[in-house]
């Protein structure tokens, strides 16, 4: 791996990396994220998302890289995805992460294909241990392993709210 990502925290979004603008753009190859953060800083504001990386109506694009014992203190405790945001996941693999809801990925409203990557014991503490995908969202995946993934309530791997939409290619 080239780059590493490591121990980082924000109080709200992102403990690695926060997309605001909807023009963002993050291209992340042979890159670790490990340990980052969103919520529970002191002082931190209620409702913190996307532990590794939180895109809001961005691009983002993962490919050879690995996401361990990321957390957020809500959603997405590897990736959260809100907004129109579009994410193509490859060759990634997801260890270790928790979050409340979509313990490694949350997307919602959001377009997401995820091809040749591994799901191994993400933990969400109320739905979609490995992924969870709300409503008006787009989800293809090929090619992927989930294991050991777990969800206290519903969706051991992955957790589809209403209205989401999955296609898996043949």
């Amino acid at each position: 791996f080239r780059y590493r990502l490591y121990r980082n925290r924000a109080g709200f979004q992102g403990g690695g990396i926060h997309l605001a603008a909807e023009s963002s753009l993050l291209v992340a190859s042979n890159t670790r994220f490990i340990e980052n953060k969103a919520g529970g800083i002191e002082g931190g504001i209620a409702g913190s998302f996307g532990g590794g990386i939180s895109a809001n109506g961005a691009t983002v694009i993962i490919s050879m890289s690995e996401f361990t014992g990321n957390k957020a203190d809500e959603e997405g405790g590897g990736i959260l995805a809100v907004s129109s945001s579009f994410v193509d996941i490859s060759t990634t693999k997801f260890s270790d992460n928790d979050a409340p809801f979509g313990g490694a990925v949350s997307v919602w409203e959001s377009v997401a294909t995820i091809t040749h990557s591994q799901f191994n014991s993400n933990k969400a503490e109320v739905y979609g241990g490995g992924i969870i995908v709300g409503s008006a969202t787009s989800l293809a995946i090929s090619d992927t392993d989930f294991n050991s993934n777990e969800a206290a309530g519903s969706g051991g791997a992955i957790f589809m709210n209403d209205f989401g939409n999955t296609d898996e290619p043949s």
